[in-house]
């Protein structure tokens, strides 16, 4: 904890430390809730995980077309021969 606190710039914590008398109690409480909300949760790694997974699944998945597009060159052969 005292590590990420020495780690604020120097003019952050006195700009912290003017606004209130006692700087510890809150700023740890800040850093606390600012890890809170950036570091994911185990269940939250899980989840992307497996929405990692499923998307490379999707990306591996044959194409379900059942015939072959044309190619833009040919659409326009087309359109000038109209």
């Amino acid at each position: 904890m005292t590590t990420l606190l020495k780690k604020l710039r120097k003019e952050l914590y006195q700009a912290r430390a003017e606004g209130s008398g006692s700087i510890a109690a809150p700023t740890a409480a800040e850093v606390l809730s600012l890890l809170e909300e950036n570091v994911p949760t185990r269940k939250e790694l899980r989840a992307r995980r497996a929405l990692m997974r499923t998307l490379e699944r999707m990306r591996a998945a044959a194409p379900k077309a059942k015939r072959r597009f044309s190619s833009t060159e040919e659409i326009q052969r087309e359109d000038r021969t109209r």
